[in-house]
């Protein structure tokens, strides 16, 4: 099966530290092209953007309806996937190595992860790699960085209305040091706003949500996909807290490799603080919908990049403790979206079964 053998080529060039870049291409490469050979009869999203690419309804954002306007001209929607899912995903792993030459860890995480998702929602993953190109900008020029990370970010918003959520991001570098210095203090407060909304009912947000996305969302129908797609009712405590406690195993996690950093590594801690921050305070938007939780999917980028970068200490014990991160909390992951989508049995063989 082509997902357990790009699980395989990951994990052992992870762990043997080589070959690391072809095999990260090439997993990549595989994540694709599974990406772009959908199961059309488990794949609801997939007929949906086959029959808006098909009638050129243009009723998603305007760079991704730009984008097949395109390319209706020259292909069917089968080939125009395909194609459009091998570039992506190679400029995904082209922005991650600009990251890290650790790229098969995190491909090894991707994969569990998130792709059994993005393989639904296209338009996240192309979403998902300008927020990444974005905060690629905002750890390599710092605060020169984050009007340039803005930008970027705002025309991934163009394929997503998701990267609206993620220009906070720029905005909250500019107090990374404080985040860094108080992240338990943000942490708290705003979990407990959060707990609060939770428990008492956050419906009187989404009339200002709905008004913000449609100032904002290249997207027509931005307002009713909020009203309704975005608007799936409130969800359980139960169900809230066990993604509270998942992002509480992140965190915790990724606190205690503050032992193995050292200067080059501190933007990369910082970028992760301040996306969890960021995740946190959409622990808000959760209380609405249980669909909010890919903001945690494009969040997890953040916490195996600083995973990955940590591989460059050698350090046997300490590898060991970074690959059991990141399988547990790949695991979480994948697991809690399953149970929150509610994904059945033959829609999870469907996609990695193949």
């Amino acid at each position: 099966m082509i997902w357990i053998s790009l699980l395989l080529i990951s994990f052992l060039s992870a762990i043997t530290r080589k070959f690391e870049r072809i095999c990260g291409l090439f997993s990549f490469l595989g994540i694709g092209y599974l990406v772009g050979t959908p199961n059309y009869q488990y794949n609801g999203d997939a007929v949906v953007y086959m029959n808006s690419y098909a009638t050129r309804s243009n009723q998603f954002e305007k760079g991704y309806n730009w984008l097949t306007n395109i390319a209706s001209n020259q292909f069917d929607y089968a080939t125009f996937r395909l194609y459009s899912s091998l570039i992506l995903y190679v400029l995904i792993f082209i922005v991650i190595l600009m990251f890290t030459k650790h790229v098969t860890i995190i491909s090894f995480f991707y994969a569990i992860a998130m792709f059994p998702f993005d393989n639904d929602q296209v338009r996240n993953a192309m979403a998902s790699l300008f927020i990444l190109l974005g905060a690629y900008f905002l750890i390599r020029w710092d605060k020169k960085g984050i009007i340039p990370a803005f930008i970027i970010i705002f025309i991934g918003s163009l394929f997503h209305s998701l990267a609206l959520f993620f220009l906070l991001l720029p905005v909250i570098w500019i107090i990374r040091k404080s985040i860094q210095n108080h992240f338990k203090s943000y942490f708290v407060m705003l979990s407990i706003v959060a707990l609060v909304f939770e428990i008492l009912g956050s419906s009187n947000l989404l009339p200002f949500l709905t008004a913000l996305i449609t100032r904002f969302s290249s997207r027509v129908d931005a307002a009713n996909n909020m009203s309704t797609i975005y608007n799936a009712g409130s969800t359980h405590l139960l169900f809230w807290s066990t993604f509270y406690a998942i992002t509480l195993y992140f965190i915790v996690t990724g606190y205690t490799l503050k032992k193995g950093l050292n200067n080059k590594y501190e933007k990369y801690y910082s970028l992760f603080l301040c996306s969890f921050i960021l995740w946190t305070s959409a622990f808000i938007l959760l209380t609405i919908s249980v669909d909010y939780v890919r903001i945690l999917r494009v969040v997890g980028f953040f916490y195996i990049i600083l995973i990955a970068k940590l591989m460059s200490e050698n350090f046997k014990t300490f590898h060991f403790k970074l690959y059991a991160y990141s399988f547990i909390g790949a695991i979480l992951l994948m697991a809690i979206q399953i149970k929150g989508y509610g994904l059945s049995l033959e829609t999870i063989k469907s996609i990695i079964g193949r």
